[in-house]
């Protein structure tokens, strides 16, 4: 029952039906009927009056005769409370939102949206799959960290939203949603105090709706990544499926502590640890809250909790005290390192490098000063309940003298027998106050020296810091040297090549009017042979020189009579080249019908030849299953110059529509072919393929081979993306940008 001040009561059913059944007009002869029917057996004025006056309003259940209420104080916070809670959102506010998402628990809506979180795991965890490291690579760029932060936050928003509108659902009036401190971090939090008059069932879906609004977001979330293949929107769903995890914690008040205490009806599970700890002693009665008060299974259940929550307490809080002075060593290290990464990205307006900067360094500082803060209030608690015990002894009082007469030597021995005791008792409180001067003496003797430890550990992280930074830096410089050797050098054979262009082109114009001259000789001549030479290469060279000259219809014309005549020389010659006048002139369709002509040929140079430039044109058309056939073919010639060029094209294909295990198997077969060249490049693209699909120890070797080769291109980007590669392995670089890896 909620009384006046907002507390909630729990009360036996017949004092509640008196409570129910005053409405301060009725006596208490009125109500007893009231009460009899409902309670099914008689209930007197006189009992109905007792529970009024000695129960009820004690209680601040019921009014005083004159009207007030009386005020008991409110149970004090616990190490365990929410602290430092601020209210945020409204309840009129909170009320609207509840209403809107209401429908979501509707039945049919909850097993859709369970069937479809469920088929998010299987595809995320057995299809997809997560990778560690680059969840770790990726969540040092401070645009992803922003993301993931963000969608954090509003995830965490819309989970206390789902407890709300559950409570609303059940027909309980949801309070304000608000932050506080728990335990040394920020949190949300939702008033729902007022399922307490729901049912068990109720309860429940109160306590999981915060849980379940969550699956809905990493659901959209999920839609949002289908619709835009962002990687960083899966890193969100998966951190967000942790912290779902962790609400099912029982030990601390997470949503997991609350589905505990509403399935054993125990409504503050912590108060039952000390009586539940004392009943367990040997010799020792049964409290009455643990007998008298709960059923045998759940005895049986608040036991079994009590004896995991005190170990994992113990171990929790221990960690945390043991793990302190390395915490604050890293946390100090970690703060400079983004205090000067924040001064340099607003320096160079780099906005979200320096927000990603400051939200880390807020991250840091807070359970920096939450920790001292809880064991602060742990130490108040234990010197609260340390000065109790010491101080709760009741002294010896003198009572009449008419009444010590005649019991004087009994009393005598019971006050030496207790002030015995009491000595005792008094110099155990001293040896447990002097161990603890003591360990407290202890502790700040060795402070200077944990200072000191931090310092050093400090200053030796800075230098490596400053070494791996200065190693870079050098290996750096030492790359763009020798690439501006290579342009000075690439430059100056550039200058050459200029100065003797422009000789050749003063000389080929004086021989291409001599040519000119000779053309027209030459056109008349092969006229003549081809009316009358049995021969029909001539017919083939008329090809060549029509097309030479630009009259591209009398090429056509020439080349198709030498591909009738059947000639086995100059019929597939007059075939490719044909497809390569088709091909310029943008005629694919009668391109493919001339490469195919030169192919069916079965020439031992065109043919190949041809089947390689056909696969390459249906390649760039899109026509991807045509240029796989005509790529075969080049294949299957073994011929020594092409194939291993067409084997090379095919693992690109396959790669880019990726059949990775094709793409593979492709660029084995052009590394086995020993063609210098080609499998140079396939052994660079092989290692950017291996990198890609995270199989890093495939990706190195590959790389090392490519750099093995000595190939001028190749071997240069090969230890370039091996570099890369290792600095990413490490996600020391992770900040900067990074170029995509070179390929053939």
């Amino acid at each position: 029952m909620r009384r006046a001040d907002g507390q909630y009561i729990r009360l036996a059913r017949l004092p509640y039906l008196v409570a129910a059944e005053a409405d301060g007009e009725s006596d208490f002869e009125q109500i007893a009927p009231r009460v009899s029917k409902d309670f099914g057996r008689t209930v007197s004025a006189d009992i109905v009056r007792y529970l009024a006056e000695e129960r009820l309003r004690p209680l601040g259940v019921l009014a005083a005769t004159n009207g007030s209420s009386t005020m008991l104080p409110r149970a004090k916070l616990g190490v365990l409370a929410l602290w430092f809670r601020t209210p945020m959102v409204p309840e009129g506010v909170v009320e609207a939102f509840t209403a809107v998402f209401r429908p979501l628990f509707f039945a049919p809506v909850v097993i859709v949206v369970l069937a479809g979180f469920a088929a998010l795991e299987f595809w995320l965890f057995f299809i997809h799959g997560i990778s560690w490291s680059t969840l770790v690579e990726a969540l040092y760029r401070p645009e992803n960290f922003l993301t993931v932060f963000g969608l954090g936050i509003l995830a965490a928003s819309f989970h206390e939203l789902g407890h709300a509108t559950a409570c609303r659902y059940g027909g309980a009036k949801p309070g304000r949603i608000g932050a506080g401190i728990y335990l040394v971090w920020p949190v949300f939090y939702s008033d729902v105090t007022d399922a307490y008059r729901l049912s068990k069932a109720g309860r429940l879906r109160v306590d999981l709706g915060g849980v379940y609004f969550n699956a809905i977001f990493w659901l959209a979330i999920a839609g949002a990544y289908f619709l835009t293949e962002s990687e960083v929107l899966l890193i969100a769903v998966f951190f967000g499926q942790l912290a779902m995890l962790y609400q099912f914690m029982p030990f601390v008040r997470l949503d997991g502590y609350y589905v505990v205490s509403d399935l054993t009806g125990v409504p503050d599970l912590f108060a039952r640890i000390k009586p539940t700890l004392r009943s367990m002693i040997p010799g020792r009665a049964t409290d009455t809250r643990v007998l008298g008060e709960l059923k045998p299974w759940v005895r049986v259940a608040v036991t079994a909790w009590v004896l995991i929550t005190i170990p994992a307490l113990i171990y929790l809080l221990a960690r945390m005290g043991i793990n302190a002075p390395f915490m604050y060593t890293t946390a100090w290290d970690s703060f400079l390192v983004n205090y000067d990464t924040v001064l340099s990205a607003f320096g160079e307006g780099k906005v979200v490098d320096g927000v990603a900067g400051l939200v880390r360094i807020v991250l840091l500082i807070i359970p920096v000063v939450g920790l001292p803060l809880l064991y602060a209030l742990i130490g108040k608690r234990l010197s609260g309940a340390l000065w109790s015990w010491l101080g709760g002894k009741q002294p010896l009082r003198a009572g009449p003298a008419s009444d010590l007469l005649g019991t004087e030597s009994r009393h005598e021995e019971e006050l030496m027998g207790t002030e015995s005791r009491h000595e005792e008792e008094l110099k155990r409180a001293e040896e447990v106050y002097d161990g603890l001067v003591e360990e407290f003496s202890r502790h700040l003797r060795d402070l200077p020296q944990l200072i000191w430890q931090a310092d050093l550990r400090r200053t030796e992280l800075k230098q490596a810091f400053f070494e791996q930074r200065a190693k870079q830096a050098e290996e750096e410089y030492r790359r763009v040297a020798e690439e501006a050797e290579k342009a000075a050098r690439a430059h100056e054979q550039a200058r050459s090549a200029y100065i003797k262009t422009q000789k050749a082109a003063r000389h080929a114009g004086l021989e291409a009017r001599r040519l000119e001259e000779l053309g027209d000789k030459e056109v008349r001549r092969l006229e003549e042979l081809r009316q009358t030479a049995p021969d029909r290469t001539a017919v083939f060279n008329l090809g060549v020189l029509f097309e030479g000259r630009g009259e591209y219809d009398l090429a056509v014309e020439a080349y198709q009579q030498a591909i009738d005549s059947g000639h086995a020389e100059a019929a597939p010659r007059a075939a490719f080249d044909l497809g390569i006048l088709f091909e310029e002139r943008g005629e694919y369709d009668q391109a493919v019908e001339a490469y195919q002509q030169a192919i069916d040929s079965g020439h031992p140079e065109e043919a190949p030849r041809a089947a390689f430039n056909l696969g390459l044109m249906l390649d760039k058309q899109g026509e991807y299953d045509l240029a796989v056939k005509a790529y075969q073919q080049a294949i299957d010639s073994k011929d020594a110059e092409w194939a291993p060029k067409a084997v090379f094209n095919l693992g690109m294909l396959f790669e880019g529509r990726g059949e990775y295990d094709l793409a593979v198997e492709a660029y084995q077969q052009a590394i086995d072919s020993e063609d210098g060249d080609a499998a140079s490049k396939a052994r660079l693209n092989l290692g950017v393929l291996f990198e890609e699909r995270g199989e890093y120890d495939l990706a190195e070797q590959a790389y090392q081979q490519a750099i093995n080769s000595g190939h001028p291109e190749v071997a240069p980007e090969g230890t370039r993306n091996l570099r890369k590669l290792h600095m990413r392995l490490t996600a020391r670089e992770s900040s900067e940008a990074r170029r995509s890896p070179w390929r053939g």
